[in-house]
């Protein structure tokens, strides 16, 4: 238990901006363990419900006062989008902004960004990942469709189903794979789970050449998390143009891949993905916005 007096100084939330990138950090974790700053769920876990009435600041939602919910923007006959961001980040960064953004200009939605900060700060990873079973609860029975965006791989490759996003946790999930093996899942974890370029980490423009127009801290910022954070802004995209993104079960997504099969469009990764789907697609993108190789609007002929 940590002594009163040093709660505010050891336990505050401190922003940082490094290039174009907003970092959170702590000087101690906020969790469970014995040297831990204390978990004060109304404060550390926030509801923030954003509607095209409201879609720059959100509704605070209290799920322990339905009025919070009746008061706001929500609206039940919308659809209703919750999006949970990933470490070191917050629901003001790039990722849940982008989603955000996307739905509402898409049409009517209540788009709800989970905020936790100080539970997913630097550098206390470990304890991160710790958190994210208090986060998990709040939103179990509840979902119809999962989509995984290149769902975190360190201290969960052993954790065995219990411990990670598997295809039973919802009627549906559908994983976006983007920098297998690195800071995400390479195996396939969902009904279906989509690998654009391979889903490795050297996605198209995530290579140092492509980004040696940067600053150096920025080439360093981006290089780093380049693919992981790539699965977002392909879904992001595709929440705009549905069919941009067509996938096939043959794994020949590029030139020179060798395979006893023809690529062919027979899915479509990110916002219209159907949950008949089953097993593994491939596909490639391009290397900057879009990414998207589909930009006619329309599905494309098997």
């Amino acid at each position: 238990m940590l002594p009163s007096f040093l709660v505010p100084m050891l336990c505050n939330l401190y922003i940082f901006r490094r290039g174009d990138t907003i970092l959170h950090l702590t000087l101690l974790p906020t969790g469970t363990c014995f040297y831990c700053c204390p978990i004060q769920l109304n404060r550390d876990v926030q509801f923030l419900l954003y509607t095209r009435r409201n879609p720059i600041y959100g509704d605070l939602l209290d799920f322990n006062d339905a009025a919070t919910l009746r008061n706001s923007n929500f609206n039940v006959k919308h659809p209703t989008i919750i999006y949970v961001h990933g470490y070191s980040d917050s629901s003001a960064g790039k990722g849940p902004t982008a989603i955000r953004n996307a739905y509402l200009r898409r049409g009517h939605y209540n788009v709800i960004l989970i905020n936790w900060p100080k539970l997913a700060v630097l550098p206390w990873y470990i304890t991160a990942v710790r958190n994210t079973r208090i986060i998990g609860p709040y939103l179990a029975h509840m979902i119809g469709r999962i989509t995984g965006l290149d769902p975190a791989y360190p201290l969960y490759m052993n954790t065995g189903e219990e411990g990670h996003l598997t295809w039973a946790d919802a009627v549906f999930v559908d994983v976006i794979h983007t920098d297998g093996g690195n800071f995400g899942f390479p195996s396939p974890l969902g009904h279906v789970d989509f690998y654009p370029n391979g889903g490795v980490r050297r996605q198209p423009g995530c290579d140092l050449k492509s980004l040696v127009r940067m600053g150096f801290r920025r080439i360093i910022n981006q290089y780093i998390t380049c693919g992981h954070n790539r699965a977002w802004r392909y879904y992001a995209e595709s929440v705009e143009n549905p069919y941009g993104f067509p996938a096939s079960r043959c794994p020949r997504w590029r030139p020179g891949i060798h395979a006893n099969c023809m690529w062919k469009p027979e899915a479509y990764m990110g916002f219209v993905a159907d949950p008949k789907y089953r097993g593994k697609f491939y596909l490639s993108t391009n290397s900057r916005t879009p990414y998207a190789r589909n930009l006619t609007g329309h599905k494309l002929k098997k």
